[in-house]
C-alpha cells in the first residue's frame, strides 16, 4: 500500500486533484512482527534527525527493502542486528548511521549492570513510540493499514489496491 500511495496516488492526486483528499500516515505498529517495533523505532529516529522529509525518504526505502526485513529474514538476528542494517540504509538515503544508532541504542549499556538506574528503559525513541501506540490504542486501530479519508475511517481501503482501484474508491471526493 505504502508504494502504491507514494508513487502512484499522492503524484496523481497533487496533479490532478490538488487539495481535495487529506492522507495522513501514522506508525502503526504490527506486534505480531517482532521486529516492527524495531523498524518504527528506525523510522522514527530518521524524522528526529532530518525531519519529514528524512522520513519520507527512509520509509520509501524501508518499503523498497522490507524483504530484507521479514519475519524469515531476521529470524537468526539480535537487535543490535537488526538496527546495524536499519542504520545503514539510512545511510543510503543521506541519514548519518551513527546518529541513528545512538538514537536506538539501549540507554545506560555503557554502565555495568548494577549501575544502571533503569533495565527496561529502551532507548531515545521510547518515548516517542509510546505516544504512537497511544493513539492507535485511543483510536481503536486493531487492523494494519486502518485508513482515514479525510479525518474519517476507511473500512473499504484494501492494502492490495492498485491507482485504478484507489480512484475508483475516492471518485465520489474528486467529482
Amino acid at each position: 500500500m505504502f508504494l502504491t500511495l507514494h508513487d502512484k496516488l499522492l503524484p496523481y492526486l497533487k496533479e490532478h486533484h490538488p487539495n481535495r483528499v487529506l492522507i495522513t500516515e501514522f506508525n502503526q505498529i504490527q506486534p505480531w512482527h517482532p521486529a516492527s517495533s524495531l523498524l518504527h523505532e528506525a523510522a522514527l529516529s530518521a524524522e528526529k534527525l532530518g525531519g519529514i522529509e528524512a522520513y519520507s525518504k527512509y520509509s520509501m526505502a524501508l518499503f523498497q527493502n522490507q524483504a530484507k526485513f521479514m519475519d524469515d529474514a531476521l529470524y537468526d538476528k539480535s537487535r543490535k542486528q537488526i538496527y546495524e542494517e536499519l542504520a545503514q540504509l539510512a545511510g543510503t538515503v543521506g541519514i548519518d548511521r551513527t546518529s541513528m544508532i545512538s538514537l536506538l541504542t539501549v540507554k545506560e549499556l555503557d554502565k555495568p549492570y548494577e549501575e544502571r538506574k533503569e533495565h527496561n528503559g529502551g532507548n531515545e525513541m521510547t518515548g516517542l513510540l509510546k505516544l504512537y501506540i497511544k493513539q492507535s490504542r485511543k483510536a481503536g486501530l486493531h487492523v494494519s493499514p486502518t485508513v482515514y479519508v479525510n479525518g474519517i475511517e476507511d473500512g473499504g481501503v484494501s492494502s492490495g489496491f492498485t491507482l485504478e482501484q484507489w480512484l475508483e474508491h475516492l471518485k465520489p471526493l474528486l467529482e
